[in-house]
């Protein structure tokens, strides 16, 4: 048999096929031998057991040789070997992609994060520069209640200050809504923080 007319035997499993093939040479040993490595290696090595199992079952009625050596039980002890290393692998695989997954969100979820911060941190800046750069009044001494209720203006004001980003995020039509709900969770955990702290000075 040609190889060209080996593989076109080789493209699916046909037991009528195969059964012609093996009939047909079960005189010599060596090609018998031949031949059912490569059925081994294309249609039963790396399947399920129990559809390797069927299919050894059904070479073995082919030929004497092939009986004895499939009731050795060693091919498919390596039947079951082979396919479960395969699965364990696919497994480990895919366990593998997911712990990257995983680790590359987290990574996205503390910049965004740190985006926020940054933003709120030079928003804060920026006032503190426009407050440097107005006219000093003459220094006084202040009040106990006036030092109080100055501390309670600048938490109130962050307070503000927050609450204007959570309604630009709010109306930010380039965030899908995972973002969305990630980010203004972020800036109600700033905005509690900077009212807890606002209601010290009550």
């Amino acid at each position: 048999m040609s190889d060209r007319q080996l593989a076109a035997m080789l493209e699916t499993w046909d037991e009528k096929r195969l059964a012609m093939l093996f009939g047909r040479i079960k005189a010599d040993e060596h090609l018998v031998l031949f031949y059912f490595n490569e059925v081994f290696g294309r249609f039963i090595l790396g399947q399920e057991t129990k559809t390797g199992e069927k299919r050894l079952a059904f070479l073995a009625q082919q030929s004497d040789v092939l009986r004895v050596l499939i009731e050795n039980k060693e091919l498919t002890g390596k039947l079951g070997r082979v396919y479960w290393e395969q699965v364990t692998a696919g497994k480990r695989a895919k366990a593998e992609a997911e712990r990257v997954e995983d680790e590359d969100e987290v990574a996205r979820i503390r910049l965004d994060a740190e985006k926020e911060e940054a933003r709120l941190r030079a928003a804060e800046a920026r006032k503190k520069r426009e407050d440097l750069s107005k006219p000093s009044a003459t220094p006084v001494t202040a009040s106990p209640e006036q030092v109080q209720a100055a501390k309670k203006a600048e938490w109130d004001e962050k307070a503000e200050r927050i609450r204007k980003e959570k309604r630009r995020v709010e109306r930010d039509e380039t965030l899908n809504e995972e973002e969305r709900v990630r980010k203004l969770n972020y800036l109600d955990d700033k905005l509690e923080a900077a009212e807890e702290e606002a209601g010290k000075y009550l």
